[in-house]
């Protein structure tokens, strides 16, 4: 519930949103009468309450939902082959260098290293930007599964990493029906204002301007 990313996909339009919602994000919890962080909802109620959350601050329904347990990142990518991100910064990490600005081709391991510690992930806005960037690299790459029996694999690697509510017909049909869709995607960062309430610090929105 840390990494929080919204994915609306428009056939129409031929293209993919993918909405990132900074965790501490101040809003109502569905079913409380008060408010909190947008994280605090699945620590409340689950996954049934974090939906019912995102759907009344976003003001829109959201029919399918995926939980991915990051340490299985790497089977996933392994899975689909591998995934394209733009390193943020420089560094380098377990044995891996970085260059802000390099687009790396990266598989799961090579991901993992970029993301840095999970557990630093859950706790670090640095390293939940980057697992951000990778979930939602993923989406595009699924484009490139290019038969029935590539799905097998892809499912395999769920299994135990993914808790979702697509069923076998919907995942073959994204990632064969829908491919020249899901490679263009666009990323759209929520952002608002940090504000200190009560000694802690929120990210306050702007409702006005999020259109999804």
């Amino acid at each position: 519930s840390d990494i929080m990313v919204v994915a609306t996909v428009s056939p129409e339009e031929e293209s993919v949103v993918m909405t990132n919602i900074p965790s501490n994000t101040l809003t109502e919890i569905a079913g409380q009468k008060s408010e909190g962080m947008i994280r605090e909802a699945y620590e409340t109620g689950g996954l049934s309450t974090t939906v019912n959350t995102v759907q009344d601050l976003l003001e829109i329904p959201i029919d399918y939902t995926l939980t991915v347990n990051l340490n299985g990142l790497a089977d996933i990518i392994d899975a689909i082959g591998e995934v394209s991100v733009t390193a943020t910064e420089t560094f380098d990490q377990n044995g891996y260098s970085f260059v802000a600005g390099e687009t790396y081709n990266m598989d799961g391991e090579m991901a993992l290293a970029y993301i840095g510690d999970i557990d630093e992930a859950i706790e670090s806005a640095n390293s939940q930007d980057k697992a951000r960037q990778v979930v939602s690299a993923i989406v595009p790459q699924i484009s490139q599964i290019n038969s029935l029996t590539s799905i097998p694999k892809l499912l395999s690697s769920l299994n135990g990493n993914v808790l979702t509510n697509l069923s076998f017909k919907d995942i073959q049909t994204l990632a064969l029906d829908y491919r020249q869709i899901i490679t263009n995607v666009e990323t759209v960062q929520l952002e608002g204002n940090s504000e200190m309430i009560d000694d802690v610090t929120y990210e306050v929105l702007d409702l006005s301007l999020i259109h999804i």
